[in-house]
């Protein structure tokens, strides 16, 4: 971590000799990802997912937070769209070198790709708190210093194509981040925002250190995400059509409005389905996720093997256990909106609302009961 620390200071302060020292070293690309990317790529992940799922965002009097699930998801597939963003670029810099007199080398492209966002990706740390987020500009324009000081020291193009040679990098790694985005947003579950508990992030990645250490050794993508969720790629998931039917057409007297059920492999393995009921200024939001990630999600949101009952002005927030089972309670007067949850072996029943009492989400999450998730058939 040192070594990452002082890599990272130097290249920051100052750029033109630290490039002239990463232009001499050679380096294999599993070893590049797994000392500096991927450790540098985490920053951003972790902290997207603890700002948007635990902290939340703070508007018209409430705090909104992605659910725990999605969260999770949404910062696994950031941090693997990352990684497939420093290959794909490097790429990139390699097809257009001899175009600017430069030397097609993949080696050294490889090198400019991983290090020139350096300062985006600790800026990223900043999402952590999403009042903050914005400040991940100062690092991205940082980072676009850092390509245009790098560029002709790794690449050696042509003195007078430096800067056309760096601008035809920069346009189409932006097409190629807009084709990241348009699958992210094709694979990621749809979010809704959802109130969830304000508690440290208690449970870190370090309990998993190993299996992800040796799963970055591997260069195995899937490995390394199996390694970070504890999924060991053996489960298998419910049958999706067969879930459907665990949600009702009406919920708290509301009519049904929309249902989705999402079987995801990538980047998590997970049937989730979301169920929206809406009447007047009422709602509910009934969600049912069943993946081998379960019990790695709760446990890094600090929910697992925790207890808490917290009362405040305007409500009250409470977690305990009940056998093998995690419950999860949260509630908001002044809003009249609250979320009652039920974590069990590979599940989790959610139920959020707005409007509504208490005891509709209650009896929402009991009716899905453990027999009718454990009977559930599985997929072949």
């Amino acid at each position: 971590m040192q070594k990452i620390i002082e890599r990272a200071k130097n290249l920051l302060l100052k750029p033109a000799d630290t490039w002239d020292t990463i232009a001499s070293e050679k380096v294999e690309l599993s070893a590049l990802y797994r000392s500096w990317v991927i450790p540098l790529v985490a920053i951003g992940a972790i902290a997207q997912f603890i700002g948007m799922s635990l902290i939340g965002v703070r508007g018209f009097g409430a705090t909104f937070r992605v659910p725990i699930v999605s969260g999770l998801v949404s910062a696994i597939l950031a941090f693997v769209l990352a990684l497939v963003m420093v290959w794909a670029f490097a790429k990139i810099l390699e097809w257009l070198a001899p175009k600017f007199g430069a030397k097609a080398d993949f080696g050294q492209a490889l090198k400019l790709s991983a290090y020139f966002p350096t300062a985006a990706w600790i800026f990223a740390g900043f999402q952590v708190l999403p009042a903050l987020a914005a400040l991940g500009l100062i690092g991205f324009i940082w980072s676009i210093y850092l390509l245009f000081v790098g560029l002709p020291k790794l690449m050696k193009p042509d003195e007078d194509k430096a800067t056309t040679y760096t601008l035809a990098s920069i346009g189409c790694a932006i097409v190629l981040a807009l084709v990241l985005a348009a699958i992210s947003a094709a694979i990621a579950p749809k979010q809704h925002f959802g109130q969830f508990r304000d508690t440290p992030f208690s449970k870190t990645m370090s309990d998993r250190n190993d299996a992800i250490e040796q799963a970055a050794e591997s260069g195995d993508l899937g490995a390394i995400i199996g390694a970070m969720t504890g999924s060991d790629g053996k489960t298998k998931l419910v049958e999706p059509d067969s879930m459907e039917k665990l949600a009702p057409g009406k919920l708290a007297g509301l009519p049904r409005t929309s249902l989705q059920v999402e079987n995801l492999n990538f980047p998590v393995k997970m049937v989730k389905l979301t169920a929206e009921y809406q009447k007047g200024g009422k709602s509910v939001n009934l969600e049912i996720t069943h993946s081998p990630a379960i019990k790695a999600i709760l446990a890094m949101s600090g929910v697992v093997g925790s207890s808490m009952d917290v009362k405040t002005e305007s409500g009250y927030k409470k977690i305990n256990k009940k056998g093998d089972d995690t419950h999860i309670e949260e509630w908001e007067k002044d809003a009249q909106s609250g979320m009652v949850g039920r974590a069990h072996n590979e599940f989790l029943v959610e139920a959020r609302g707005h409007g509504i009492d208490l005891k509709h989400l209650k009896k929402a999450v009991k009716d899905i009961s453990n027999r009718k998730l454990d009977r559930l058939p599985r997929q072949k």
